[in-house]
């Protein structure tokens, strides 16, 4: 399995934060720090960026 080095987001339509250049891209996407999409991440039970982004979305 190859690992995605790029910046940029993920092909699996998850959120991997312990990948730097993904923390950083949707960081800006969602216009939120990195702290608040972990939290939403938390407050969702998963990763994955439409439940994350329907999240931030109605806060």
């Amino acid at each position: 399995m190859s690992v995605n080095k790029k910046p940029g987001k993920s092909q699996d339509g998850r959120i991997h934060l312990e990948q730097p250049h993904e923390a950083v891209y949707w960081s800006k996407k969602f216009e939120v720090s990195s702290i608040q999409l972990y939290k939403a991440i938390l407050a969702t039970g998963t990763n994955k960026v439409d439940k994350v982004a329907s999240y931030l979305m109605n806060r």
